[in-house]
């Protein structure tokens, strides 16, 4: 009687237990797991890496690749359209443009990879920002930064002694730049316009703009020639 009794408590533990499929319902399957955000360079040259979610990625105008939400699962399908995934672009909807638009879901090796992809044909200053890959088990983030680039001024300037000049330089990046001037003394001034208000001998030499921001550094130099003015003497008769 008591091994009849011990077999009956045990049982049910003993039986399979049926339980729903998530997808079936409309959800997420428990083996899928979003991972990160990565980066595939559609030229062969370039190397896959995972975007850092504290780090922002410096991606080089002209670029081709794939953002992708990149997706672990044991299911043969990607997920559905209207499944919770979708990109975000500084806070809003991801919408197509001229250089990038969504290509949807794209399968991995064996089937165990799906990724979510943007695809960017031709990266520029306009595609740079804070990205968001948006997934029922959490967001994913991805900050594509571009480094800054100065519109070109000329390489030399001649001046004369005594005379005003002014130059001023802008660095354009994601993010926002900062932008100073390196005086041929080495001192800095901490502005994008570069105003002599008289220019003597000792201004003579290479000036450096400097345009910063997270994803690094730009300098383009100038060579100031500050030259005496003329002066005309009168002989005598």
């Amino acid at each position: 009687l008591f091994s009849w009794l011990l077999a009956f408590l045990y049982l049910p533990s003993l039986l399979p237990v049926c339980q729903a499929d998530p997808a079936a319902q409309g959800g997420v399957p428990a083996v899928d797991v979003f991972l990160a955000a990565i980066i595939t360079p559609i030229r062969p040259e370039g190397n896959l890496r995972t975007v850092k979610a504290n780090k922002p990625e410096v991606i080089q105008p002209g670029s081709m690749f794939d953002l992708s939400c990149h997706r672990r699962t044991q299911s043969q399908n990607p997920l559905p359209d209207g499944s919770g995934v979708s990109w975000l672009k500084n806070g809003r909807a991801f919408e197509d443009s001229r250089t990038s638009k969504v290509i949807g879901w794209l399968a991995g090796s064996e089937g165990l990879y799906h990724d979510y992809q943007i695809r960017f044909f031709n990266f520029s200053l306009a595609d740079a920002g804070q990205y968001k890959c948006k997934t029922p088990q959490g967001d994913i983030l991805a900050e594509l930064a571009v480094k800054p680039v100065i519109t070109p001024f000329p390489f030399a300037k001649i001046v004369t002694a005594g005379q005003h000049f002014e130059l001023k330089c802008e660095g354009n990046g994601y993010p926002r730049t900062t932008t100073t001037w390196r005086m041929p003394n080495g001192k800095l001034k901490g502005h994008s316009m570069l105003r002599l208000n008289a220019t003597f001998p000792k201004h003579n030499g290479t000036f450096t703009c400097i345009s910063r921001n997270s994803a690094g550094e730009t300098e383009r130099k100038i060579n100031v020639f500050v030259k005496d003015p003329l002066r005309f003497t009168s002989s005598p008769s």
